[in-house]
């Protein structure tokens, strides 16, 4: 995937997958709100951005081989940013049964709306960040294995 920020949508929009642009120094306002600024002190990536506050944030370690989620949600509409490493992104539309896969690498933005389940398999050591505009809800998280189709690079 490119660095184009409306990005890839799946099922009609309830999953979305883009590669955050990158730019060299400060950036002017008309910059997108989500971005990656190569700074002389390091990068400064800018995951959101929006009247929409978070109010669950959580970090996820990836280590290799291992699966987190197989699960979905019947109301949270999460996002996850891949600070580090590589992992491979599985979801399943539940109203359809229709499957997706992407491979996501730092800097990739995943947008997951609810009914949708998904997993995240960690290709390598890593980390990304979770966070969405609802709390965490336990009740809220149904159990459901997605398995793999094809895998596409994000």
């Amino acid at each position: 995937m490119n660095a184009d920020p409306s990005g890839e949508t799946l099922f009609e929009g309830k999953v979305l997958v883009r590669q955050l642009p990158e730019f060299q120094g400060a950036q002017s306002a008309t910059a997108p709100a989500s971005k990656r600024l190569q700074l002389p002190q390091g990068e400064l990536a800018q995951v959101w951005n929006s009247p929409e506050g978070a109010r669950y944030i959580a970090a996820i370690e990836l280590r290799p081989g291992a699966i987190r989620g197989n699960h979905f949600h019947r109301s949270k509409f999460e996002m996850v940013y891949v600070i580090r490493g590589t992992a491979r992104f599985i979801f399943e539309e539940l109203q359809t049964g229709k499957r997706a896969a992407i491979l996501a690498r730092a800097g990739c933005l995943v947008q997951v709306q609810p009914q949708v389940a998904h997993a995240i398999v960690a290709e390598s050591e890593g980390w990304a960040l979770e966070f969405s505009p609802g709390l965490y809800n336990p009740e809220d998280v149904y159990r459901h294995v997605v398995t793999p189709p094809q895998t596409r690079m994000a």
